[in-house]
């Protein structure tokens, strides 16, 4: 083996001894850690072990169940070394895991960066940040999407522009990893689109759209400007426009600006009718081709039954002067993707007083990009990917809360200017090169104050955690407890937030079921029972109707929480 191999083996060898080192603290409070999100990820995996292989994790239709394959893998190897199935899930979340992220980073960040960069950039994911730590406990398709970003990125800058790749196998293989990579995880659609379409290419076909002397295209952009202003204004006045026969008349925004958009298509395609050459998208053919072979674990799980994607129904949450806002947030929704913070209050969970190096993290690695496209104009589609995932998390929180994961997809290149301007430092000479490591020391010290103060909050302040199944490890193995005891078989929940965390940790013995994200075929196998437990919300009364089965007579024996937990009968079912 080569010596620049050695290193580059040795170099990883560290960074999974730190990753390991780093979570292994966490094992010990692994069960408190726990969220409302845990359970359909950890059934599904102990689905894998059993045989039984599904494209999503229980209703979640947003999110590929491709790194539940790995953990129910990871479960059948663990078993050959513990018998503690609880303790199997946790030591692949907190060192399994880490070193995925790791890994990932590290390789990805050899494509662009010398090994003393990557290395050093490597140790953010290797120790770890608070924010991912919760995500480890709970969606396991953030990190799926996040890996499969770091892989895109890698081969972006192997391979060169995508569209222009010669080799047909390797244009084959980067848009089936496309494919793959948006079942995985949705939000790296737009990560995608940064890295395949030149943004210099999408700037001048803006600019041929918008300054065509063409008398069509002037009465074009006339209709589009018109129907942009009445998006604004009905988005920022509000949809009421007046009262007809004493009732109030409406109109929605949002149609105004997909009408936009599609003319605006439409009007480019008729501006280069004479240049565009149809006969070559043959040579484009693979891409389609490559994209519905990744898709092919979505497009194989919806045979027999139609798409079930939950688009909130299409209802505004916050209008635009309010999404608009979004952008002075978006800096330090960039630092919670690398700091203690997390997207509820946690108190001194995310704000410790070191928080500041890790927004300049974020600040200098965003500048070292800019400085590094400005020299390198070929690699203008890390500046295109991160401007494109901040409008997207802008126009999102029309519709939804602006959480700072659907960033997650764009974090690889931030760690790859991160990457870029320690290497700068390391070339500017020692006085740089002392800030530098000065500041990634304060970034950890900043998440050594984080997690000192996660874990002391386990033990003293459960309320002040991330959800409401956090830090409620003991109330959840008595309420399991308690239903073993009176040997009930099935329990069923008006909240899916209990019931797949204590289905999990009852070992399906009662079986805990909802009406949201259960293991339902399950389910079909008890629902005859003629005594079920129940956790219910106070207000919830009987008869209690589930799966067209009633049960009443209830007997309340005990409480988890703000629910209440009853026997109760089946009195009739269809």
């Amino acid at each position: 083996m080569s010596e620049s191999r050695l290193k580059l083996l040795g170099a990883w060898m560290v960074l999974m001894a730190i990753a390991v080192i780093s979570h292994h603290c966490f094992i010990a409070v692994a069960p408190e850690l726990w969220s409302w999100d845990s359970g359909p990820y950890l059934l599904v995996a102990e689905d894998v072990l059993r045989g039984k292989i599904t494209a999503f994790y229980y209703n979640h239709y947003y999110g590929g169940a491709v790194l539940g394959w790995v953990h129910g893998a990871w479960l059948g190897l663990a078993k050959l070394f513990s018998t503690d199935r609880l303790f199997n899930h946790h030591t692949f979340h907190y060192y399994f895991v880490p070193g995925l992220l790791t890994t990932s980073t590290f390789f990805m960040l050899l494509q662009f960066n010398s090994l003393v960069s990557a290395f050093v950039t490597s140790l953010i994911p290797a120790v770890g940040v608070l924010s991912w730590i919760l995500f480890y406990s709970s969606t396991e398709y953030y990190i799926a999407g996040y890996v499969m970003g770091c892989t895109l990125l890698a081969l972006r800058i192997r391979w060169g522009e995508p569209l222009q790749i010669r080799s047909p196998l390797r244009q084959l293989i980067f848009f089936s990893l496309v494919g793959f990579s948006i079942y995985t995880y949705r939000a790296t659609l737009v990560y995608a689109v940064g890295l395949v379409v030149p943004m210099n290419w999408v700037i001048a076909q803006i600019r041929l759209v918008y300054s065509s002397p063409s008398l069509i295209a002037k009465r074009a952009r006339v209709l589009i400007y018109s129907l942009l202003g009445l998006y604004l204004a009905l988005d920022l006045l509000g949809p009421r426009i007046g009262t007809w026969n004493g009732k109030n008349v409406k109109l929605n925004a949002l149609p105004n600006l997909k009408i936009a958009i599609v003319l605006t298509a439409l009007l480019w395609l008729w501006l280069k009718r004479d240049q565009i050459k149809w006969g070559r998208f043959r040579d484009y053919a693979l891409i389609p081709i490559g994209l519905i072979l990744g898709f092919l674990p979505e497009l194989i799980s919806h045979i027999g039954r139609a798409p079930a994607f939950d688009d909130g129904g299409g209802a505004r949450l916050a209008n635009l002067k309010n999404s608009l806002e979004t952008v002075v947030a978006l800096p330090d929704r960039l630092r919670e993707l690398l700091t203690s913070t997390v997207e509820t209050p946690l108190g001194s969970v995310g704000q410790t007083p070191l928080h500041f190096a890790s927004l300049a993290l974020v600040i200098l690695s965003i500048w070292a990009i800019n400085r590094h496209v400005r020299q390198n104009r070929g690699h203008s589609f890390l500046q295109f990917s991160l401007v494109l995932a901040a409008l997207t998390f802008c126009l999102i929180t029309s519709y939804a809360m602006g959480y700072t994961r659907w960033l997650f997809s764009s974090l690889p290149i931030l760690f790859v200017g991160t990457a870029f301007w320690f290497e700068s430092q390391v070339k500017s000479g020692k006085s740089r090169l002392v800030l530098a490591c000065l500041i990634l020391m304060l970034h950890f010290g900043n998440q050594a104050l984080g997690r000192s103060t996660l874990i002391r909050f386990i033990g003293e302040r459960p309320e002040k955690l991330f959800t409401w199944t956090m830090g409620r490890m003991g109330e959840m193995q008595e309420a399991v407890q308690l239903f073993k005891d009176l040997n009930v078989r099935l329990v069923i929940s008006d909240t899916y937030f209990w019931s797949n965390n204590l289905t999990v940790l009852s070992n399906r013995e009662p079986l805990f079921v909802s009406k949201e994200w259960s293991p339902i075929r399950d389910y079909e196998q008890l629902k005859n029972e003629s005594r079920v437990g129940l956790i219910l919300g106070p207000d919830t009364g009987f008869p209690f109707v589930y799966q067209g089965q009633t049960y009443d007579n209830p007997t309340k024996i005990g409480t988890i929480e703000d629910r209440v937990l009853y026997t109760a009968s089946l009195v009739s079912g269809s």
